[in-house]
C-alpha cells in the first residue's frame, strides 16, 4: 500500500471490533463515529467483511442524509443481499458465504479450483488470508474500490 493510502487508512477508517450488532451497539458506534469524524466534516470509508456487512448496513441507515453523502461502504464476502449506499461488493465464487440464502452473487474468482482456494484458506473467506492475499486478484480489487471511494469523496468536498 502506498504511503498516501496508508495515511488515509489511519485517518478515514473506523474499525468495528465488536461482534454484537444489537441496536444499542450500532447506535453507540454511530455516536462515536459522529464525534470522531462526521461532526468534524470528515468523510468515512468502511470496508465491511462477512457479518460486518449487516452491521455496516444498519449503521448507514442511522446516518443523516448529509452524513450518508460523506460515507462509503465496500462489502467483502457479504452474506447480506445489498450494500447500503449502493457501494461495491466483492465475493469470491469459492467463498463459503455464497451458500447463505439471499446473499449477493459471487463476482470474483481468485483461483481456478477449490483445492487452490483451500490452500489459501479452507473456507476461501478470510479477509486477510484470502481476500487481501498478495497472490490473488481480489486484493487489487479491494484496494481499487477503496481508492475509488476516496477519490469520489474528495471530488465531492
Amino acid at each position: 500500500i502506498d504511503s498516501r493510502l496508508a495515511d488515509i487508512f489511519q485517518q478515514a477508517f473506523v474499525v468495528f471490533t465488536t461482534r454484537d450488532t444489537s441496536d444499542d451497539v450500532v447506535v453507540a458506534h454511530v455516536a462515536r463515529l459522529r464525534e470522531r469524524a462526521l461532526n468534524r466534516g470528515a468523510a468515512v470509508v468502511i470496508v465491511a467483511h462477512s457479518q460486518g456487512n449487516f452491521f455496516a448496513n444498519d449503521y448507514f441507515e442511522l446516518l443523516r442524509t448529509e452524513e450518508k453523502s460523506r460515507t462509503r461502504i465496500i462489502s467483502v464476502a457479504t452474506p447480506a443481499s445489498f450494500t447500503a449506499g449502493n457501494g461495491p461488493h466483492l465475493t469470491d465464487n469459492w467463498d463459503v458465504i455464497r451458500s447463505v440464502p439471499g446473499s449477493r452473487d459471487p463476482n470474483n474468482q481468485n483461483v481456478d479450483t477449490w483445492q487452490e482456494a483451500a490452500e489459501l484458506d479452507i473456507y476461501a473467506h478470510s479477509f486477510e488470508k484470502y481476500y487481501l492475499n498478495p497472490a490473488v486478484v481480489s486484493r487489487l480489487k479491494v484496494l481499487s474500490a477503496i481508492r475509488a471511494a476516496i477519490s469520489e469523496l474528495e471530488e465531492e468536498q
